[in-house]
């Protein structure tokens, strides 16, 4: 398995260069509480639809335009997703973010994630879906 290897530097449009840092465990799984208490709210608050809402909003939740691609759990804990080959936001990249939250689905697949994500690795669904997770607030340099 490959390891993360972060933090990288990639040059923006902006002309500044951007350190990408990998957001910690601690962010990624209370981010993915916070989404998980969302998406049980909505069964429970709105039946039958409140089922509906919570799948697409799981499914969808990182490519949300009006959330600036970032989930809920993720915008408080000011993390995003971004592509690892050109580190782009996923935002309005519905099957990226299908494609990477998809796991959830998979019985037992969860406990294995959280191995690998406890261990160091990339998520599965991250490596299918061509994704890394990282802190938003970068610290920027100005390139010389």
């Amino acid at each position: 398995m490959e390891t993360n290897q972060y933090p990288q530097s990639v040059i923006v449009e902006s002309g500044v260069d951007q350190l990408v840092l990998p957001a910690s465990i601690a962010q990624r799984f209370a981010a993915g509480a916070v989404d998980i208490v969302i998406t049980f709210s909505c069964i429970y608050l709105i039946p039958i639809i409140g089922a509906l809402l919570s799948v697409a909003y799981y499914l969808n939740k990182d490519a949300l335009p009006f959330l600036k691609g970032q989930s809920v759990g993720k915008k408080l804990f000011q993390i995003r997703v971004i592509t690892k080959d050109d580190h782009s936001s996923i935002e309005g990249s519905y099957s990226i973010s299908i494609l990477r939250s998809i796991t959830i689905f998979i019985p037992l697949f969860n406990f294995f994630e959280t191995v690998v994500l406890l261990v160091g690795q990339d998520r599965f669904g991250d490596k299918w879906a061509g994704t890394i997770v990282v802190k938003d607030n970068p610290q920027l340099m100005e390139i010389e």
